[in-house]
């Protein structure tokens, strides 16, 4: 199981450094497999086309004079979606492109100056499908950012009787009850329904039990960018609100959850 330590954090209260909660996990039998150092993956920022031009000296490439948070770079692109005022990842000189292992260096692409890349989702490796253009982002993303998280994350390895650490929140429990740290309240707000459930459930043998909440008016877009980066720092790929909405209840406390659309739904269900 995958998480990062700024996750864990925000469950467990402690002074421990990464070297000693590690070696305290170990000890209490969830064997850590692997910690990956993502520090290098800062290089990759949130930056903005401010101008994009014909290139001199070739018909399919761009100039683009790309805002960095710090400085205009003028950068060659060859995408077909690269235009004025558009938000992307720019892959700064000295960043490692994790899909190919290639590190980003100034050079000049067909005579012109070229001081980075902007990056598709295939080059970044958040997908395994070619993509035909850059990234595009949304306007909650701030440019000079950095665009991954790049927080260590620890790789554990949950024997078939833990099941209660198949969560990071049940993680920090049983790191708190080392005495390393004191494990957080969880706030959870009180809502109370304004709305009836077209939706009627029966159980039938006498012994099982089902619940559910009906919510209206939902419109399943993106996720925010700090729920993204929450379940691709641990390689698990954002889909769309909704998803990810369950997948960071069942990453986080181990409470599988699963979303239905209510319209393809039978209204009595047994």
């Amino acid at each position: 199981m995958k998480f990062t330590l700024s996750w864990l954090l925000e469950y467990l209260q402690t002074d421990a450094n990464l070297e000693e909660i590690t070696k305290k996990l170990t000890h209490i039998g969830l064997e850590v497999e692997n910690v990956v150092n993502n520090s290098t993956l800062a290089k990759f920022v949130v930056a903005e086309v401010l101008e994009v031009t014909s290139h001199p000296n070739a018909d399919k490439l761009r100039l683009c004079q790309v805002n960095d948070g710090s400085k205009i770079l003028q950068i060659v692109c060859g995408a077909n979606n690269v235009r004025n005022n558009m938000k992307t990842v720019l892959a700064s000189v000295g960043s490692t492109l994790p899909a190919s292992n290639f590190t980003i260096k100034p050079t000049k692409i067909r005579g012109v100056l070229s001081e980075g890349m902007l990056c598709s989702a295939s080059e970044l490796a958040l997908t395994q499908e070619e993509s035909e253009g850059i990234i595009e982002l949304s306007d909650d993303y701030t440019v000079g950012s950095k665009f991954f998280n790049c927080d260590t994350v620890i790789d554990v390895n949950i024997t078939p009787n833990r099941g209660d650490c198949l969560s990071i929140y049940g993680i920090a429990r049983d790191l708190a009850a080392t005495g390393i740290g004191e494990l957080k309240a969880v706030s959870i707000p009180q809502i109370t329904g304004s709305i009836s459930s077209p939706i009627d459930v029966e159980v039938t043998d006498g012994k099982s039990f089902i619940s559910g909440r009906y919510i209206a008016n939902v419109q399943n877009k993106q996720s925010p960018k700090w729920l993204k980066d929450k379940l691709e720092s641990i390689g698990m790929r954002s889909i769309s609100t909704i998803v990810d909405i369950t997948n960071y209840v069942m990453i986080s406390f181990g409470r599988p959850l699963h979303a239905y659309d209510a319209d393809k739904m039978d209204k009595k269900l047994t």
